[in-house]
């Protein structure tokens, strides 16, 4: 598969009607070690998934070959938001990242991207 650079178009629908005001769009380099479809992240060997919500943080993964699932929630405390509100950074993929090196291998997740 070639590397292409794809634009999702995330849209919200509020009563039925397009809110212009909520569709954002993303930009990723979709490549065979990397893609998205439908919330799911391709990333090597591991089907993965990772939501956020005020308040929450959730990542799951899945190996097949291995038949390995991990699951991380994280509930953050109203302490942690800043005087703006804004959240924390989501500390899940990290986590989720060392628990699958560890216990898949290093070898079946694509490397961190540089930056």
């Amino acid at each position: 598969m070639r590397a292409r650079r794809d634009e999702l178009a995330l849209t919200g629908r509020s009563g039925g009607q397009h809110a212009d005001a909520s569709q954002h769009r993303i930009r990723l380099d979709l490549t065979e070690e990397f893609s998205y479809g439908m919330g799911v992240e391709l990333q090597k060997d591991w089907i993965v998934q990772t939501k956020e919500f005020v308040g929450s943080y959730v990542t799951a993964g899945y190996l097949p070959a291995k038949k390995l699932t991990i699951a991380i929630a994280v509930t953050v405390l109203p302490e942690a938001f800043d005087a703006e509100g804004n959240p924390p950074p989501n500390v899940v993929r990290y986590i989720f990242r060392n628990l699958a090196v560890a216990l898949g291998g290093a070898d079946t997740l694509p490397p961190l991207p540089s930056g």
